[in-house]
């Protein structure tokens, strides 16, 4: 048995110390915490999901969409995966938002409708569990602190770019890039193959959960890592580990990276200059408290005694000889997410540095919010912190008895403040729609209409805004139970003919029977579902080749035919 100090941790051969803290322990400690943070979410687990900042179900309806049908594909081996039953008779329109494969790890639960939000709130949960235990594994290693590495992991659980994002699934998961940057810094110290593969690994599950995430740690870690790795440039070892990781990497995301640099030769598929400027971060957001938004800017302060706990901890690991290079790590991590998070917003001269990256980098111009990159600012600044707290820490061990007790009470009482400044103000939680019972619509479509046929629900959404499109992301939910193609959706993309389709049958469109049958079959509809109370009914009842088939008394919704698949031209 190796040596142990009186506080649990070992020196390993490599010079760094590991905490021993009981692993399951630690785990089961943040999985209290997630579910203590999200309350009232644990006595909802099958009928709400959170909501974040949103103020509309529109992005959590489509995230729990998208578990379901990584579900359903998985179930099938993966079979026709990017084409996915939106925009039809599109192809490949799964490419259009964050696939996020990963879900389907709760695909045994999402694999019938009526369990999806179940399993949607499990990912979340084991999501903000694992970001705490990530961070334990992490800042326990850089400290040698196992108290910073616990108090470190809390507040991931607790981070504020997450929990404000709490209704976006994909931004939930951090854990990932933790395990990366704790991956790069095993792999740093001792330039070991095993931890090459689980950083290779580590970054392709990164992306496969958050594509933003993903491209982020690409863009951002090799500047990061040159304080851990420049003394070993010369090692050829370090090279072949580098390089196996970057292949691991390749060999995993591959054939989500190959469909997506495809699409991203269409010019249609990029950002607009005003969209990106809209969704990029100021520099006075990062002062802006996590518990504030509106249309002022984004709340990016990972809190300001995180902050004033960070700038403490650089400052005292530059004049610390063994820690420096964590500390330049974290600095150059803060530093690049930063100005990335800034977007257009900052220039050298006249000179935009971030529309260079859109113009030659793969995947940047996709990218439509910059500020997300706020989330790795917040991290390396809980890193930093960290460092305060250790030193604090060692301080009410070691130092004088007057010391000691001064240490101890700015340790207890900044903790406390951290921990005050940065807890979640409650967890809003939408209720999702109720499942459909066997006489409603999405049921009888399902068992009276051919499986190929393309649904047009009513209404289509009027703007651009997702206020507008909260009625389409409710039948891509209901869409669950039809399983039938529809003509409409909603995800980071839109393709052409959907717009074309949207712009055609506006409540205000004023088309004349004949053409409203015309429009139809030319963009291959067979079915179209319309409330009552749309001003639809009337005139699709008013156009030839056009039947109604089936009225939902209970929804108040009828269903139309438009021709038969036989008739079409």
């Amino acid at each position: 048995m190796p040596a142990t100090d009186q506080q649990g941790i070992h020196p390993n051969p490599e010079g760094i110390q590991v905490c021993r803290l009981p692993w399951l322990k630690v785990l089961c400690g943040y999985g209290l915490l997630s579910i203590v943070v999200t309350w009232p979410l644990v006595r909802h687990l099958d009928t709400h999901v959170p909501l974040g900042d949103e103020h509309v179900a529109t992005v959590p309806l489509l995230n729990v969409w998208t578990v379901w049908w990584n579900a359903d594909r998985a179930s099938n081996l993966w079979q026709n995966y990017w084409d996915a039953p939106i925009f039809a008779p599109e192809r490949s329109t799964f490419l259009l938002s964050e696939a996020q494969p990963v879900t389907a790890i709760v695909g045994p639960m999402a694999a019938k409708p009526g369990t999806v939000c179940f399993a949607y709130n499990l990912y979340l949960l084991k999501a903000l569990t694992l970001n705490g235990f990530s961070g334990w594994l992490l800042f326990s290693w850089t400290t040698q602190s196992r108290l910073a590495g616990f108090f470190g992991g809390t507040v991931m659980v607790l981070l504020p770019f997450v929990h404000w994002q709490l209704g976006v699934l994909q931004l939930v998961p951090v854990f990932p890039s933790l395990l990366v940057i704790y991956s790069l810094c095993r792999f740093s110290d001792g330039l070991r193959w095993r931890w090459a593969m689980l950083l290779g690994s580590s970054l392709a599950w990164t992306y496969a959960s958050c594509n933003y995430y993903g491209l982020f740690l690409s863009l951002l870690l090799p500047l990061s890592a040159l304080p851990l790795l420049w003394r070993r440039l010369h090692r050829r070892s370090m090279w072949v580990g580098a390089g196996s990781g970057l292949l691991v990497f390749i060999f995993i995301c591959w054939p989500i990276i190959n469909r997506q640099l495809i699409m991203s030769r269409d010019r249609q598929r990029q950002r607009t200059t005003e969209t990106i400027w809209n969704l990029s971060a100021a520099a006075t957001d990062y002062v802006r408290p996590a518990h504030t938004s509106g249309p002022a800017g984004f709340p990016l302060s990972p809190g300001i005694s995180v902050l004033a706990l960070a700038v403490g901890g650089s400052a005292h690991l530059l004049a610390r000889q063994s820690s420096r290079r964590f500390a330049l790590m974290f600095i150059l991590m803060a530093g690049a997410a930063f100005l990335f998070s800034l977007g257009p917003r900052w220039h050298i001269l006249s000179r935009i540095p971030y529309m260079y990256l859109v113009e030659f980098v793969p995947g940047v111009s996709q990218i439509r919010s910059p500020y997300r990159a706020a989330v790795l600012v917040q991290i390396a600044a809980t890193g930093l912190m960290c460092f305060s707290v250790e030193r604090l820490q060692r301080l009410s061990r070691t130092g004088r008895p007057r010391q000691s007790v001064l240490a101890t009470g700015a340790l207890l009482i900044s903790g406390l403040i951290v921990i005050w400044e940065i807890y979640p103000r409650g967890c809003p939680l939408t209720q999702l729609p109720a499942a459909p019972e066997s006489s409603d619509w999405p049921l009888w479509i399902s068992t009276h209409t051919p499986e190929e046929s393309i649904l047009l629900p009513f209404p289509l959404p009027a703007g651009k805004t997702v206020d507008d499109y909260e009625p389409t992301a409710v039948q891509m939910y209901y869409s669950m139970w039809h399983r039938r193609r529809l003509a409409t959706g909603y995800s980071g993309f839109f393709p052409q003919p959907f717009r074309e389709v949207s712009a055609t049958f506006q409540e205000s469109a004023q088309l004349s029977p004949l053409e409203i049958r015309d429009r139809l079959i030319a963009h291959q509809i067979d079915f179209c579902v319309v409330p009552e109370s749309s001003v639809w009914q009337n005139r699709l009842r008013q156009a030839a080749g056009i039947s109604e088939v089936y009225r939902d008394h209970r929804h108040r919704v009828v269903v139309f035919q438009v021709m038969t698949p036989s008739e079409k031209l």
